[in-house]
């Protein structure tokens, strides 16, 4: 028996958060959104990366407020603050990792926090050692042993940490930019399948 799928997506657009052609920084504004993910209560959070801000939004009234980072589009190092970030995950207790990407760090919030904890990274300080980044992207959780996975982007590798332990382990790459099976090109998003335990990596430059 063979089968076949086709996909038919609506050729028209809603814009439901933000304002198409303007960046701005108040809660109804975003420059640069980059990472998104829904909480168990179906609210949208998005890493709006040049304010440097996550924004939880309500997709049943169109409202947003800021749950990490400033609300004046300022950057900054402390446990409050965020630095260009980029990707985000929401594990099944609605808490929040965020890839805090300008840092070199990621940053582990606790649902309804009102600030963060470091999990990963130097903070301000990018480099290739275990316990560093150049540019920290993609997040994803193993819920069995509670590693989380981490892509690497400029240092072409896939780290993997576990709860308390600020030096990582290369589980993907980490062999210099290439195409060979030991190496990796700008890995930017992954996924955890639990199913298989096994990861699933988005080479960007492949």
């Amino acid at each position: 028996l063979a089968l076949e799928a086709y996909l038919r997506w609506n050729t028209s657009a809603t814009t439901v958060f933000g304002t198409t052609g303007l960046r701005g920084n108040t809660s109804n504004q975003l420059s640069s959104p980059f990472g998104l993910g829904f909480d168990s209560f179906g609210d949208l959070y998005i890493s709006d990366r040049y304010n440097h801000r996550i924004q939880k939004c309500n997709i049943r009234n169109l409202t947003c407020k800021t749950i990490a980072g400033q609300a004046n589009a300022v950057s900054g190092t402390n446990m409050s603050s965020l630095n260009g970030p980029t990707f985000l995950y929401i594990d099944t207790n609605n808490n929040l990792y965020i890839a805090d990407s300008g840092n070199q760090r990621i940053q582990f919030w606790n649902y309804g926090a009102s600030y963060g904890t470091k999990i990963a990274g130097v903070t301000s300080s990018g480099g290739s050692g275990l316990n560093q980044f150049n540019t920290p992207y993609g997040i994803a959780t193993d819920p069995n042993t509670n590693a989380i996975y981490i892509c690497d982007y400029n240092n072409h590798r896939v780290m993997k940490y576990f709860s308390g332990n600020l030096t990582g382990i290369v589980i993907a790459g980490g062999n210099g930019l290439g195409i060979n099976n030991t190496q990796l090109n700008y890995p930017a998003g992954l996924i955890f399948d639990s199913s298989t335990n096994s990861l699933i990596i988005s080479n960007y430059g492949a």
